[in-house]
């Protein structure tokens, strides 16, 4: 089993029978990137994010286990009731890295290996 330590020298060693060094910039197997995603709405309306591959997860808890490329979709959007005319805002200390396309949470930069947090609400 694989396990990363700090080794003081701003590099990580993943220790097991063959030990070596990464650095930061490398992807280090078993590490991943994970979003936390709050969604507020209206309480007449009810908003779901559907994770796109290869983001899982569900609720308010998504991952990927590799760096994510700008552009990308994290999830599909979907309101009820149907014909919902609102809007969507963003907002939160990871704000800037997602965007929304149409129905689509999408990565406004290129996500490296990381925790991030964004808060969509939906408007009326």
């Amino acid at each position: 089993m694989n396990y990363i330590t700090d080794d003081s020298t701003a590099n990580y060693v993943v220790e097991d029978a063959n030990a070596y060094y990464v650095t930061e910039d490398d992807i280090v197997p078993g590490a991943s990137l994970n979003v936390t995603i709050t969604i507020t709405s209206p309480t007449s309306t009810v908003v779901t994010l559907t994770p796109v591959a290869p983001f899982t997860g569900s609720g308010s808890a998504f991952s990927a286990v590799e760096p994510i490329s700008v552009g990308m979709v994290v999830g599909a959007l979907s309101v009820t009731p149907a014909g919902w005319q609102g809007t969507f805002a963003l907002s939160g200390t990871n704000a800037s890295s997602f965007t929304i396309s149409g129905s689509n949470l999408v990565t406004a930069v290129a996500l490296a290996i990381g925790a991030y947090n964004v808060v969509i609400t939906a408007n009326p």
